[in-house]
C-alpha cells in the first residue's frame, strides 16, 4: 500500500509539471531577469519581434523590475496563460490571422486596476510578439469571454 502512495505522490507530480504553462513561466522568468538586470534574455525574448530592442532595453527592464518590485515579487502577480475558451471570439481571430495561429496570451496582475497582456510566440523557444497595459475593466470588456 505505502508503494501505491508513493506512485501516486511521484505521478501526481511529474502529471502537474507537464501541465505547467510554459508560455506563462517564460513571462515570469523575463520578470525575474529584469529584476535581476540579466538584460541578455530580456534582450533575447524582445529581440524577435523588436529589431531595436537595444535602444530602449534599460526603459524596458526599469519598467518589468518596478512592475515585479511594486507586487512584492512574481508570486503575486497571478501570471497566467489564457486559454481559448477563456477569450471572446473576435479576438481570437484577430490574433490568430495577426500571427498565423502562433500566439500565446499571458495575464499578468500589474496592480489592483491594472493587466499586464503579453503576446507571446514560439519557435522552438517563446518569444515577445506584444506588450500592453489595460485596465482591469477593458482586461474583462474586451479580451475575456
Amino acid at each position: 500500500m505505502k508503494k501505491v502512495a508513493i506512485f501516486i505522490v511521484i505521478f501526481s507530480s511529474l502529471l502537474s509539471g507537464c501541465l505547467n504553462q510554459a508560455s506563462a513561466k517564460v513571462v515570469e522568468d523575463i520578470y525575474n531577469a529584469a529584476l535581476k538586470g540579466d538584460e541578455d534574455y530580456v534582450r533575447a525574448v524582445f529581440a524577435e519581434n523588436d529589431a531595436d530592442v537595444d535602444e530602449h532595453l534599460s526603459e524596458i527592464m526599469e519598467q518589468l523590475a518596478t512592475e515585479v518590485e511594486d507586487m512584492q515579487g512574481t508570486k503575486n502577480m497571478g501570471i497566467r496563460e489564457l486559454r481559448n475558451r477563456q477569450l471572446q471570439d473576435d479576438l481570437i481571430e484577430h490574433l490568430d490571422e495577426k500571427y498565423d495561429e502562433n500566439w500565446y496570451l499571458i495575464a499578468a496582475r500589474l496592480d489592483d486596476e491594472t493587466v499586464a497582456l503579453w503576446t507571446m510566440q514560439s519557435d522552438g523557444y517563446y518569444f515577445v510578439a506584444d506588450y500592453e497595459e489595460l485596465s482591469n475593466d477593458t482586461y474583462h470588456k474586451e479580451i475575456l469571454d
